[in-house]
């Protein structure tokens, strides 16, 4: 009788390893990115950045792609002038106001291609543009 076959525990060590750094680096093609998983469209450092001690997340109306856009966004910013003076908080806030289409669009929108709030209150009313209402004040 031979001496029992022990599998080579250090092989096995380096499969292992091996798999989990592929899995962190998102090299194999089966693996997903940040980017892919992250629903913030905007860089790493925004979407880990704490709110202010003591803050809390104010509870929006849902814009799901109907009614007075203006209107949504400047109610919007009412609600969060406890941090507008960042845009970090307000892009973090902003999804949490849509709804429906509107959310849809929004994770739709490129990893990386926002760094403002500008920028992304600007691309939400390019894209809902033809639902800004046009009143007149009428003076007497």
């Amino acid at each position: 009788m031979g001496a029992p076959v022990i599998p080579c525990i250090n092989h096995k060590w380096d499969e292992m390893k091996n798999a989990l750094k592929e899995l962190k680096d998102g090299t194999k093609s089966n693996t997903f990115k940040f980017e892919y998983v992250c629903p913030y469209l905007f860089n790493r450092a925004i979407a880990i950045t704490p709110f202010p001690k003591h803050f809390e997340i104010p509870k929006f109306n849902k814009f799901m792609g109907k009614g007075d856009l203006l209107m949504h966004v400047k109610e919007f910013y009412m609600h969060c002038q406890e941090v507008s003076y960042s845009d970090v908080f307000l892009m973090c806030l902003f999804p949490k106001s849509l709804g429906g289409p509107t959310l849809k669009w929004f994770y739709w929108i490129p990893y990386g291609t926002i760094a403002t709030f500008g920028d992304l209150s600007k691309a939400f009313m390019t894209q809902y543009t033809h639902l800004v209402e046009t009143k007149s004040v009428h003076t007497k």
